[in-house]
C-alpha cells in the first residue's frame, strides 16, 4: 500500500509552488508537526529480523508457608510467574510523485519558492510522523474515527459527521478511507467492486468534525479530474446501496495491520478469561500484564489525575506523564489557575514540550496536551516503560540503493518512497494507566 501520492500530472495541482506576485518569504507549511508522544518515547533502532522476544516476570513462586512441609508441597506446584511474547515488527509505507513538468517549471529560485522535491520530502516525513503518533495512542485495529451521521452515501460531496468530532484530526484531504461494521479482523465494507480502495476525502473540517467525500483525481499521467458520479472509478462506491451509518473508518489498507498502540498494551476495562495478546492471556494478572484502568468520566481533571497517580503507586508503579486531549488540558489549567506549576519537559537538545506539573502520592507527573490523544482518554504513562523498536529509524526515506528520488516507472517524473518497520513494546505495563474521560 502506498499513501501520500500527490497525483500532480498537471502543474495546476502544484501552482502554489510557482511565483506570480508573491513575496520571497516562501511557503507557509501548516501541516501538523508536533507529535509529542512519538517525541517522548525512547527509541531502539537496532532491531533485527521481523520479530523480537519480550518477557515479563509478573510474580514470584508461592512456595511459602509457616509449615515447612506445606512450603515444599506448594513450591512443587508454583514456579515463577512469567510470560513470553513473540512480537512482530510491522511495515508501513508511503509514496509520493512529482511530474517532469513540475520539476522543470520549479527549477531554481526564479521558478519557485523552494524546489518541489525538497518541500515534498519534508512534508511527507512530517505527515508520516503524524500517522505514527496517531497509531501510538490507539490500537492495532487502525480505527481513526466512527461515522455518526450519513446513513447512505448518495452523491459526491456528501458529508460525514464523526461520532467524536475531534477524531477529524486523524484525517487529511486526499486520504482514502475504508469503512467496516467491526473493529476486529481485516475485512471492510465493499466499496468499488473492482478496487475496493474506499472513499476519497476532498474536505476535512477540524472544528465541525466532518469529512467530505468526493471525486478523486484520475490516475497519474492521464490528465484532468474525474467527473463520474459520486466518487471516481478508482476510489468509488456503489452509492445507491452502501449504508455506512455507525461504521468505523480506517485509512485504506490499515485495518488490523498497523503497529500496537497504548490501548493494546494498557487495556481499559476488565479483560476476559480468554484474552490473547501475542499468545498471552493477561487476565491472570491484568494490572501487571496490561496496566491499570480508571473511569474518570464526569469528574474534575485534577481529582482524576491525583487518583490515577495513587492507583498506579498502590500497585508498585510510577507515572511520569499524563498525555491529554487539549480540551482536558485546558480544563486542568483553568481549574488550577495561579496554582498551576508549569513544566518544561526536555527530551533531547532538540525536543522539549511545555506542560503542567501535578504532584501526587508518588511524586510529580508532567501533563502534556497532544493533538493525537483520543478525546475520550487520558494516557497515564511512564515513558521509560515503553520503547519504539525499529529496524533503522522508525520513519525514514527508503534509500537502500543510495538513491532518494527515483524515476517513476509509470509516468514522466520522479517518485520517492518512505518506509517504517517498527513496533511499540511496553516493558512494564504496571507503570501505566488508561483513563476514560468525557469527550
Amino acid at each position: 500500500m502506498a499513501f501520500g501520492n500527490d497525483n500532480i500530472s498537471n502543474s495546476g495541482n502544484y501552482e502554489a509552488f510557482f511565483k506570480r506576485y508573491y513575496d520571497d518569504d516562501g511557503i507557509s507549511n501548516t501541516i501538523f508537526w508536533e507529535n509529542k508522544l512519538l517525541g517522548l518515547l525512547p527509541k531502539f533502532e537496532k532491531s533485527v529480523g521481523d520479530y523480537f522476544v519480550h518477557t515479563i516476570l509478573f510474580g514470584a513462586g508461592q512456595g511459602a508457608s509457616a509449615n515447612f512441609g506445606s512450603t515444599q508441597t506448594v513450591a512443587a506446584l508454583s514456579g515463577e510467574n512469567a510470560v513470553q511474547m513473540l512480537i512482530s515488527l510491522v511495515e508501513d509505507f508511503r509514496d509520493a510523485t512529482v511530474s517532469s513538468k513540475v520539476l522543470s517549471q520549479g527549477n531554481g529560485d526564479r521558478g519557485s519558492f523552494v524546489k518541489p522535491v525538497v518541500e515534498i520530502t519534508d512534508s511527507q516525513l512530517v505527515d508520516f510522523a503524524n500517522s505514527k503518533n496517531i497509531q501510538l495512542y490507539r490500537s492495532q485495529n487502525g480505527v481513526r474515527g466512527q461515522i455518526g451521521s450519513l446513513t447512505t452515501l448518495v452523491n459526491a460531496n456528501d458529508t460525514i459527521t464523526l461520532v467524536n468530532t475531534k477524531d477529524a484530526l486523524n484525517f487529511e484531504v486526499g486520504m482514502v478511507v475504508q469503512c467496516s461494521t467491526t473493529t476486529t479482523g481485516t475485512s471492510v465494507t465493499a466499496m468499488n467492486t473492482t478496487t475496493q480502495l474506499g472513499l476519497y476525502l476532498v474536505a476535512v473540517n477540524y472544528v465541525a468534525g466532518t469529512l467530505t467525500v468526493g471525486n478523486a483525481p484520475v490516475p497519474l499521467g492521464t490528465g484532468g479530474v474525474a467527473t463520474v458520479s459520486v466518487v471516481d472509478a478508482t476510489y468509488g462506491v456503489n452509492a445507491t446501496t452502501t449504508t455506512i451509518l455507525n461504521q468505523y473508518l480506517f485509512r485504506t489498507g490499515d485495518k488490523g495491520a498497523v503497529m500496537f498502540g497504548f490501548q493494546d498494551w494498557i487495556v481499559n476495562g476488565v479483560l476476559s478469561g480468554s484474552d490473547s495478546f501475542n499468545n498471552v492471556n493477561r487476565s491472570t494478572n491484568q494490572v501487571r500484564l496490561a496496566g491499570s484502568y480508571l473511569n474518570g468520566t464526569g469528574a474534575e481533571e485534577s481529582e482524576v489525575l491525583e487518583t490515577a497517580i495513587a492507583q498506579v503507586g498502590e500497585v508498585g508503579g510510577k507515572l511520569t506523564h499524563f498525555m491529554m486531549p487539549f480540551k482536558h488540558f485546558a480544563n486542568l489549567s483553568k481549574a488550577l489557575g495561579a496554582k498551576a506549576q508549569l513544566s518544561n519537559d526536555v527530551v533531547t537538545a532538540k525536543i522539549g514540550y511545555e506542560g503542567i506539573k501535578i504532584v501526587g502520592s508518588t511524586g510529580s507527573v508532567n501533563c502534556i496536551p497532544d493533538r493525537a490523544c483520543p478525546s475520550t482518554m487520558i494516557a497515564g504513562i511512564n515513558r521509560d516503560s515503553f520503547q519504539l523498536n525499529s529496524v533503522k529509524k522508525a520513519i525514514r526515506v527508503w534509500d537502500e540503493d543510495g538513491k532518494v528520488w527515483l524515476r517513476s516507472p509509470t509516468a514522466s517524473g520522479m517518485e520517492i518512497r518512505f518506509y517504517s518497520f517498527a513496533q511499540l513494546v511496553c516493558r512494564k505495563p504496571v507503570d501505566n494507566i488508561n483513563i476514560s474521560v468525557s469527550s
